[in-house]
């Protein structure tokens, strides 16, 4: 019963439930009897059925099987080719590994402005302001949000893998799926040639020890935009 009362409610929520929020309003039952609840509906939610419960920041939610994508964006959505720039991929990348971070941080760090390419992560909701850096100016500190730990696959910040597996769950998430989905990308354009560089262009300078990246972001393959 407790098991089908928490269905019912993470399902209702839509953008999902937060733990607390459970133990917060079954107080009828134990921390430890809506824990287990919840680990039976993870079990049932799992592989090849068709929902999966997945956990993210202690936020439960039910999403759709990962590897129905194709056929879901061929029944439901109009079918786009989309790829995610791999500008938007190396900033993002940049955020998720050196957050809380600003504009100009990231654009010390790439050797070019990086306005848009923000903007377009801000309307994907991959990351999201933190706050404000004290120095001068005040500038927005920019972190990952909820939806980036959705999207790859993770529960929290601390679990970001490293490049390999960063990059596996990148591919698998967003062109087999989601860059199919204009319910996700709507009308964004495609970041401009312009806002984009090659690993080669970057200045001598761009990296110091201090602000070393890690040597994915330092990969040319990963970085040059055909």
């Amino acid at each position: 019963m407790l098991t089908d009362i928490i269905e019912a409610l993470i399902f209702a929520s839509g953008t999902g439930l937060k733990a607390d929020a459970l133990y917060d309003g079954l107080t009828a039952h134990t921390k430890q009897e809506i824990d287990q609840a919840l680990a039976e509906l993870k079990k049932r939610h799992s592989g090849g059925r068709g929902i999966h419960l997945i956990e993210f920041n202690s936020t439960y939610q039910f999403q759709s099987n990962p590897i129905y994508g194709d056929t879901l964006a061929d029944v439901l959505v109009e079918t786009r080719e989309r790829e995610l720039s791999k500008t938007l991929l190396q900033v993002v990348a940049i955020i998720a590994y050196k957050q809380p971070i600003t504009r100009q941080e990231i654009e010390d760090l790439r050797g070019v402005n990086s306005d848009y390419v923000i903007a377009m992560l801000l309307k994907l909701n991959l990351i999201e302001p933190k706050g404000r850096k004290e120095t001068v100016g005040y500038p927005i500190l920019y972190g990952t949000t909820d939806e980036f730990l959705k999207k790859f696959g993770l529960e929290t910040i601390t679990e970001l893998p490293d490049y390999e597996e960063l990059m596996h769950k990148i591919r698998t998430n967003y062109e087999k799926y989601y860059a199919k989905s204009s319910a996700l990308f709507g009308e964004i354009e495609k970041v401009t040639p312009e806002a984009e560089v090659a690993a080669a262009d970057l200045p001598d300078d761009a990296l110091d020890d201090e602000e070393t990246l890690p040597d994915f972001l330092q990969d040319e393959d990963f970085i040059i935009i055909e």
